[in-house]
C-alpha cells in the first residue's frame, strides 16, 4: 500500500512539471483515498493483532 502511495507521489510530481493540473487533482484524490485506507487498515490491525494488506 505505501509503494502504491508513493507511486502516486511520484506521479503527481512528474504531472506537475510536465503543467498537467487536472492529472495532479486527480492523483491528488487516489493520494488521500490511500492514505486514509492505510489509516483504517492499521486500525483494524491495532484491533484484530493481525496484519490486514
Amino acid at each position: 500500500m505505501l509503494n502504491l502511495l508513493w507511486t502516486v507521489v511520484v506521479l503527481m510530481i512528474v504531472a506537475a512539471l510536465l503543467g498537467f493540473g487536472g492529472v495532479v487533482a486527480a492523483l491528488g484524490d487516489v493520494a488521500w483515498f490511500l492514505v486514509i485506507a492505510a489509516v483504517v487498515f492499521a486500525v483494524l490491525a491495532l484491533f484484530t493483532g493481525r496484519r490486514v494488506v
